[in-house]
């Protein structure tokens, strides 16, 4: 059997009849010939996709779309000129390459946020960890932050097939990092710094160890109460500053920062602080950040903007005045850490005594806010 069939595409005209089954004997030979023309278009041909149709768009368009194809197909299709009758069938086939399995471990489901940072490990390997407080493969709870975030790990494999998983992770607030930064008039040495006290007399193996503080956190609602409602004692350094830990309860809520020392005279925020993780409260930069009584300065300017907690409340009455006087002059001579040592330099003398005499006449007393 032969086909005999000339078809001119374009101007889509036929230059023998329309293409038929012809037995024309087995010595004869026959073929379709298509000239010129574009590529199909409008409503000249008509399309039958039918090998696993229920995985396209569409059967019949020229281009349909493969949908929640899960696995490898073959797929056919048949053009057919609507003028002519004449049908042709092509086929392709689809390979759906599987998604690799991903998955990680290291992390759980909570942490606080003073915990170390851990690694994760991802499978496959190779893979990108993503989200809050992660670098690289570690996650460090305290970079994330309290609250709740979503850790992603996203691997692509050889065939360029993605896929990912995620893990919620919860931060709270267990405590929260307090930083402080105040001087002492007393140890004050000029550009900036404080004698390193400690250091010096062998009580701490920090170079930069000044000496201890008390910080107490009140509340404004507590302020009739005796005892304030949060109390951390941290090292000073010689630059001032001083970092300390606080439940984290803290968190969100406001205080007035006092901060205490042995010899300096005690010292109020000038308001309540809102606390977050990680903030800093800097006595040093400005007279209004401390709380006055609206008659004396809060603090003792050292010169070039820089403030200080006054020096010579030795036993610490809230007052400078010949009573912590009688502490120098009953200590003179003495050497180590001694409260009557109000310049930091190891020793009870007269250069103690002249913060103490200089000060007292002042009228110093502490200014609270109640």
């Amino acid at each position: 059997m032969r086909v005999r069939c000339i078809y001119n595409a374009n101007p889509n005209t036929l230059v023998n009849p329309p293409c038929t089954n012809t037995n024309y004997g087995e010595t004869e030979d026959y073929k379709i010939t298509i000239i010129g023309g574009a590529s199909p278009t409008g409503n000249e041909f008509s399309y039958d996709w039918s090998s696993n149709s229920t995985f396209l768009s569409s059967t019949n368009i020229n281009n349909p779309v493969a949908v929640a194809a899960t696995s490898s197909q073959n797929y056919s299709v048949s053009v057919t000129d609507v003028s002519t009758g004449c049908t042709a069938t092509s086929f392709v086939d689809i390979t759906v390459n599987s998604l690799p399995t991903v998955s990680f471990n290291g992390l759980t489901s909570s942490y606080c946020n003073n915990e170390p940072a851990v690694t994760l490990t991802g499978s496959p390997a190779g893979g990108i960890f993503s989200g809050p407080g992660i670098t690289g493969n570690v996650f460090d709870p305290a970079i994330a932050g309290p609250g709740s975030h979503t850790i992603i790990y996203s691997y692509t494999n050889n065939n360029g097939c993605s896929n990912a998983t995620s893990q919620q992770v919860t931060v709270n607030a267990c405590q929260i990092t307090f930083n402080l930064k105040s001087f002492l008039e007393g140890f004050y040495t000029g550009s900036g710094t404080l004698i390193a006290n400690m250091f010096d007399l062998g009580l701490s193996t920090d170079p930069t160890a000044c000496d201890q503080v008390t910080v107490n956190l009140w509340s404004a609602a507590s302020l009739g109460n005796q005892n304030p409602d949060y109390t951390v004692t941290a090292i000073l350094h010689t630059n001032g500053t001083a970092t300390m830990q606080f439940p984290g309860a803290v968190n969100g809520n406001s205080f007035y920062i006092a901060v205490k020392h042995r010899n300096s005279i005690e010292t109020w925020s000038k308001l309540p602080v809102l606390f977050a993780n990680n903030i800093t409260y800097d006595f040093t930069t400005n007279l209004g950040k401390a709380y006055d009584d609206g008659i004396i300065a809060a603090m003792k300017n050292m010169g070039s903007a820089v403030y200080a907690f006054y020096a010579g409340d030795i036993n610490q009455d809230g007052a400078i005045d010949g009573q912590d006087m009688n502490f120098i002059d009953n200590e003179i001579g003495f050497f180590g850490y001694n409260i009557s040592d109000v310049n930091g330099d190891g020793a009870t003398d007269g250069q103690d005594m002249n913060f103490v005499d200089n000060n007292s006449q002042l009228g110093l007393f502490f200014a609270r806010p109640y």
